[in-house]
Order: C-alpha cells, then sequence, then structure tokens
C-alpha cells in the first residue's frame, strides 16, 4: 500500500471514529492531526476547537491550533495561540521555537531574540535536547507540517548562546569582585 492508501485508510478510521462520537475530545484531536498533515489547516482548526476543552489536550492543541495558523499564513492569531501555549507549559521548546521565527519574520527582531535566550535557557541544562532540537531544525525543519527555517533560527540561536556566555562571563567578573572587595574588607578591619 502506497502512502496515498495509507492516509486513506486513515481517514476512514477516523471518519468511522468521528461518526460514534462526534464530541470526543481524543477523536477530533486525532482528526485535527490528520487534517494538519494533509495541509487542510481550516479542519484542522475546526476539530481542534473540540479538544482545546480537555484538560490533557489543551497544550497540545494550543501547539498544533497554532501551526494550523501559521499554515494559513495567519501570524497574529499563531502567535497568540503559541504564547498561550507557553503560558501552560513554559518548558517546552516547540511553541518557542515558532515564536522566534514568527517575531523575526514579522520584523520584531528583539521579541525573536528574547525567545532565541529562552530557548538557550531552557537548553542550558539538557545537552541531549540541545542536539536534538538544532538537529531537527538542521536536518528536517519540520515541526507540525511547517517548515522552520535553519537559517533564520540557528543564527538566532547562535547569538543567543554567545550573548549567555558574555552574561555568564559578566556574572563571574561580578562575583570575582565581589569577593575582591570582600577581602579587602577584611585585611583593613583586621589591621585596624
Amino acid at each position: 500500500m502506497d502512502k496515498a492508501g495509507k492516509t486513506d485508510l486513515a481517514n476512514e478510521y477516523l471518519m468511522k471514529a468521528l461518526k460514534a462520537n462526534p464530541g470526543g475530545p481524543s477523536i477530533n484531536f486525532n482528526v485535527g492531526l490528520y487534517f494538519l498533515n494533509i495541509n487542510q489547516p481550516e479542519k484542522a482548526l475546526y476539530h481542534f476547537k473540540t479538544s482545546l476543552n480537555d484538560k490533557k489536550l489543551k497544550q497540545r492543541t494550543l501547539l498544533y491550533s497554532g501551526i494550523a495558523y501559521q499554515q494559513k499564513g495567519w501570524l497574529g492569531e499563531a502567535t497568540t495561540i503559541f504564547q498561550q501555549a507557553v503560558s501552560l507549559d513554559g518548558k517546552n521548546i516547540t511553541p518557542h521555537l515558532h515564536l522566534a521565527e514568527i517575531y523575526y519574520r514579522t520584523g520584531n527582531k528583539k521579541m525573536s531574540q528574547r525567545e532565541a535566550s529562552t530557548l538557550v535557557n531552557l537548553m542550558l541544562h539538557d545537552e541531549a535536547l540541545f542536539y536534538k532540537t538544532i538537529d531537527l531544525i538542521a536536518h528536517d525543519g519540520h515541526l507540525g507540517n511547517v517548515q522552520l527555517s535553519a537559517d533564520l533560527l540557528l543564527p538566532l540561536i547562535s547569538e543567543a548562546c554567545d550573548n549567555e556566555s558574555k552574561e555568564l562571563t559578566k556574572w563571574k567578573d561580578y562575583i570575582e569582585e565581589t569577593l575582591e572587595k570582600r577581602a579587602r574588607i577584611s585585611d583593613n578591619s583586621g589591621t585596624g
């Protein structure tokens, strides 16, 4: 069976499940993913609205709804939805990646840099996550059927790494200066 045959079969099973339980959040979420994957974001959004009511699915539904809006080219709506996804789980890097790219594409470089810094901070203590994320962007770039721009995101993340390193160096210098001041005060108080 070729890919089209598998897609038709998946559609058949999903539609049967939806007919059996039209208000089911999980079914609607999966139907939404199906439509998102075949590049029908309008239909995906329709089904994602039902799955937003399920607390367990809300964060993922917001994420994929943002991707659907991004597919449609509605970047303002996508931004709002990705921000909501971040508010539910600020440690999930995927909405931050999308926000960094959207902000950059819409000319808001400051916000784009802020998202890149957030990404670096999230990955700072998880080397595996760092490599996985960079490889995803560089080699595949697909997050929910939306192609992320490696040429845009990788330099942003690299710059954020550089800025983080400079900031940490400043903090280290400040700590060392503070220790030196304490030592001088201690030396002066001991001799007086």
